[in-house]
C-alpha cells in the first residue's frame, strides 16, 4: 500500500472518529486533522475537488471553534427553582456523572438554594448550583454536560462574570475534595485557603 493510500484511509478513520465523539469541540478537532489530511491526499491525486472541500471543512470548523473558545455572547444563565420538574429530571439523568466530580451532592428540597441553568444558544449547556452566606456565594455543584463540557463554561462564570453575581456577592467560594475538579478551579482563577485544617477555594468578584 502506498503512503498516499494511508493518508486516505487515516483521514477516513479521523472522519469516521469525529462523528461518534460525545464532545462537539473535541470532534471538531478530530475533523480538521482528518480534513487537513484530506487536503494533501485530494493535492498528491490532484483532484482538486477533494482538496477545495476539505479546506472548506476545515475553516469552518475553525471560525466555530474560535467562536466557542472567545466569544460570550451566545451564553445566558437562567435561574429556575431548586424544587421543579426540569432540575429534578436533570439531576436524575446526569446523576451518575455528577457524582464523578461532586459525590457528596444531594439534590434535596431547600428553598435557600439558588438553581441556574447554563445555557449556550439557549440550550442547555450545564448548571450551577449554590447558595449566598455573608455575600459569598458558595457553589455546590457547578456542572457542565458532556457534550457542551469543551466550551468553556468555566470562562464564562468566573472570567466573563454574569452581572447577577457581581452586583450581589463579593466572591465565589467552592469546596472539593476531587482532583479534577481541584485543578479546574485553580485554572479559572480560584486560590485555595487553608482554615482549622480544612482547604476552600475562593474567587474574588
Amino acid at each position: 500500500m502506498e503512503l498516499v493510500e494511508l493518508i486516505g484511509y487515516l483521514a477516513s478513520v479521523l472522519i469516521m472518529v469525529s462523528m461518534m465523539t460525545i464532545s462537539i469541540m473535541k470532534g471538531r478537532v478530530i475533523t480538521i486533522l482528518g480534513g487537513l489530511l484530506f487536503i494533501a491526499y485530494g493535492l498528491y491525486i490532484e483532484s482538486q475537488p477533494v482538496a477545495v472541500l476539505n479546506a472548506f471543512i476545515v475553516l469552518f470548523n475553525l471560525y466555530y471553534m474560535y467562536r466557542y473558545v472567545f466569544h460570550y455572547d451566545d451564553f445566558k444563565l437562567l435561574e429556575i427553582t431548586a424544587k421543579g420538574n426540569y432540575s429534578d429530571e436533570f439531576f436524575q439523568f446526569f446523576e451518575h456523572d455528577i457524582k464523578r466530580f461532586f459525590p457528596t451532592f444531594k439534590f434535596e428540597v431547600d428553598y435557600e438554594r439558588k438553581v441556574f441553568l447554563i445555557l449556550k444558544n439557549m440550550i442547555v449547556s450545564g448548571m450551577l448550583v449554590g447558595y449566598e452566606r455573608e455575600g459569598s456565594f458558595i457553589i455546590e455543584m457547578d456542572y457542565a454536560i458532556p457534550k457542551y463540557r469543551d466550551f468553556k463554561l468555566g470562562r464564562y462564570l468566573y472570567q466573563q462574570t454574569p452581572e447577577v453575581f457581581t452586583t450581589s456577592y463579593t466572591q465565589f467560594v467552592a469546596e472539593t475534595e476531587n482532583a479534577a475538579h481541584k485543578k479546574y478551579l485553580l485554572k479559572m482563577g480560584f486560590h485555595p485557603v487553608e482554615e482549622m485544617g480544612s482547604t476552600y477555594y475562593v474567587k474574588l468578584l
